[in-house]
């Protein structure tokens, strides 16, 4: 059951990231600059509880992968939440970086679970192990993945925003 709940969150930041990516095809709106950080803010801390939640309730291992990704997550989770509150657009590049940086992390790791070939991680956890498998193809970094995606589209759409 949070299994689903946590890939349905993952559906909504890919949405998101589509609709900020849509966005783009016109003149910026302004209600949705506005948003941007919010809505990214949002899915950080959504994506980092889930993790949080996957270790520290459920138990699950952590692999180094994980670890790396976790990294990106948490740190944008406290630098947009506070671009949040402050209202500062100008989180766009460290964002960017971050969750590009984490969306490649994610989507590697995502196809060494697909194709394991032995264990690259750590001797604590194998990153090959899939601990969740929601609708034969979610899996935590794909869900990590469409969360990087989700961030990375809302500040794109906020560099192109402020480079008009």
């Amino acid at each position: 059951m949070v299994d689903a709940l946590f890939a349905l969150l993952a559906f909504f930041a890919v949405l998101c990231g589509l609709g900020f990516l849509w966005s783009m095809r016109a003149p910026a709106d302004a209600r949705l600059v506005r948003l941007a950080v919010p809505a990214a803010a949002l899915i950080a801390i959504s994506a980092m509880l889930g993790s949080l939640y996957y270790s520290e309730v459920a138990g699950y291992v952590p692999c180094q992968l994980c670890w790396y990704q976790r990294i990106a997550m948490y740190s944008l989770a406290i630098i947009l939440f506070i671009a949040a509150i402050r209202r500062d657009e100008g989180i766009a590049v460290y964002g960017l970086s971050l969750s590009a940086l984490g969306f490649g992390i994610s989507m590697y790791h995502y196809y060494a679970q697909l194709f394991p070939r032995g264990d690259t991680c750590g001797p604590d956890a194998s990153c090959s192990v899939r601990w969740v498998d929601v609708f034969g193809f979610v899996s935590i970094p794909l869900m990590a993945g469409a969360g990087f995606f989700g961030i990375a589209a809302s500040m794109l759409y906020l560099l192109k925003a402020r480079s008009t």
